[in-house]
């Protein structure tokens, strides 16, 4: 009763949300801290908790939706199009890129579901040549059963991203991550290097990033123990940064989603838009 009642108010003013948002989490890291709870990532378990998933993402894509923050407002919205929003802003990069002669091939880092390569390979037929990877066999058998020949003429690699660089990566136009990179928090440097070791042109991370978020987001990445210093790790490389913003779309209200896009050349940092915090 009480969700029907404040949920229409919460989605009239979201930084009402926010605000409580905001509270919820704090409140969750004094538990954890008070119980002495350990709620950092234990590495193998999970990797096997990742490796152990069915279709239940391509499943959830087809036919399932939820609260999300669009253009500011928070409202229910389709898996396909809250996808469709993410895969449009990587395609306006990806687009700009090959305007300004990249090479036509995308590798996919942490590919998984295999959704995103499904949806460009859609949108661009053979004017790209597009790759995946992905730390676990099994999430890609699972993706290549369910999609078939729709991921016919795409080629998929298990490989780490943290070890891409020990496996000769042929270099890319245009690489890319969604949502993956967040996950290897006691790897990021590594990640990173190894995947703009990967490209001729531009790399583009559509991650949380620390600094682009609001205050509620920032201490749900503390607590979720997610990669949250991606603009950091990139200033300390030196590395030219052309565009760092959070994205008009949030698939979750705790989560971050920004876009970071490097070049791939040594060069001076352009500063990183922040919204207002809510």
């Amino acid at each position: 009763m009480l969700g029907r009642l404040v949920l229409p108010l919460l989605r009239r003013y979201p930084q009402l949300y926010y605000r409580w948002l905001y509270h919820q989490q704090l409140r969750r890291l004094r538990r954890m801290l008070e119980s002495g709870e350990n709620y950092f990532k234990v590495v193998d378990r999970s990797l096997r908790d990742y490796a152990a998933y069915d279709d239940r993402e391509q499943r959830q894509w087809e036919t399932g939706g939820w609260e999300c923050l669009i253009d500011g407002r928070i409202r229910w919205a389709s898996a396909k199009e809250i996808r469709s929003r993410y895969v449009d802003a990587l395609c306006r990069e990806i687009d700009d890129a090959l305007a300004g002669g990249a090479e036509p091939s995308v590798l996919e880092v942490g590919c998984g579901n295999c959704i995103n390569l499904v949806l460009l390979k859609e949108r661009y037929g053979n004017r790209l040549s597009l790759a995946g990877m992905d730390i676990s066999s099994n999430r890609l058998s699972v993706a290549r059963k369910f999609f078939g020949t729709r991921l016919d003429g795409i080629r998929l690699e298990v490989v780490a991203v943290a070890e891409l660089s020990a496996q000769g990566p042929q270099q890319h136009g245009i690489v890319f991550s969604m949502h993956c990179l967040e996950q290897v928090p006691n790897h990021l440097p590594a990640a990173i290097r190894n995947m703009i070791s990967a490209a001729s042109g531009r790399v583009i991370f559509i991650e949380p990033e620390w600094e682009l978020a609001r205050p509620a987001q920032r201490v749900y990445l503390t607590i979720a123990d997610h990669a949250r210093t991606i603009l950091a790790t990139l200033r300390n490389s030196g590395m030219k940064i052309r565009r760092a913003e959070a994205l008009d779309v949030q698939s979750s209200l705790k989560n971050q989603s920004s876009i970071i896009v490097v070049d791939g050349t040594q060069g001076n940092v352009a500063p990183a838009r922040r919204p207002a915090n809510l």
